[in-house]
């Protein structure tokens, strides 16, 4: 998890560490994830805007106050939190043979352009990424995509429960491959995420996610994103917006962001 010390001089700025462990693209790390850091010191729902890629391995501060919470890289800004509302009507989930039968159909193309990153490369193993590979859903309520997801002991907190910043963390690929493109793949960051953890589940459970389109205008997409246990009950939703980078750096093939 997440390197975090906090400052004994001032109780509103907590230092942290993005571990390279979860990185999205090679060199930054996860939105989802970071997102979750962000979303961890404010209560209930919370509107994470990602400003810049967050650096790996790098002493950052989250800095927190009654209406907001920053996430700095010295002087700079890399996110912003606030508490927040959420309105997101989540379809009813698919059963488990069903996503399971959806992540069968994950892109070809798609582990190409990030194949290590934390929730969604296939160059992870389930005991050092998520591996959610969401495949296009047949028969769903919206069209959507789905994938089932095996609870790590490694991503568990003290309180016994999953570490709530891997919650966020799951809804956020997935929300990608709900507009990806298998012709012209889409080359996007998540940009922002307003999002809610319900419950938390344990170690060895299997759980569904799900996420859907919402609205596309120009280079911006909106989803929704859901997890759920594997007997449908919710365990975290979330509204986001993906947006298509204009001249994205590909080297091999692979999304390079650059942190600075």
């Amino acid at each position: 998890m997440q390197d975090r010390d906090t400052n004994s001089h001032h109780d509103s700025r907590e230092s942290l560490v993005v571990n390279h462990r979860f990185h999205g693209p090679p060199d930054s790390g996860n939105g989802g994830y970071v997102v979750g850091l962000v979303a961890g010191a404010l209560k209930g729902v919370a509107e994470v805007t990602l400003l810049k890629p967050p650096p790996l391995d790098t002493p950052l501060v989250l800095e927190k106050s009654d209406e907001r919470v920053r996430l700095m890289d010295q002087e700079v800004e890399l996110a912003i939190g606030r508490p927040a509302t959420l309105d997101l009507d989540v379809p009813p989930p698919p059963s488990l043979a069903e996503a399971e039968a959806a992540a069968a159909r994950y892109p070809e193309f798609a582990p190409f352009i990030v194949p290590t990153c934390f929730v969604c490369g296939l160059n992870r193993t389930t005991s050092d990424g998520l591996c959610i590979h969401t495949g296009t859903l047949e028969g769903y309520g919206k069209p959507g995509v789905a994938a089932p997801w095996v609870i790590d002991e490694s991503l568990i907190a003290e309180d016994g429960l999953l570490a709530p910043e891997f919650l966020y963390a799951a809804l956020d690929c997935p929300g990608y491959f709900s507009v990806y493109r298998d012709k012209q793949p889409l080359v996007a960051l998540l940009g922002r995420m307003t999002g809610e953890v319900i419950a938390r589940p344990k170690a060895g459970e299997t759980c569904v996610v799900t996420a859907w389109r919402i609205a596309s205008i120009g280079r911006k997409h909106d989803v929704g994103t859901a997890v759920f246990r594997a007997d449908g009950s919710i365990l975290a939703r979330a509204r986001s917006t993906w947006i298509e980078l204009k001249a994205p750096r590909l080297e091999d093939g692979r999304l390079r962001v650059r942190t600075h």
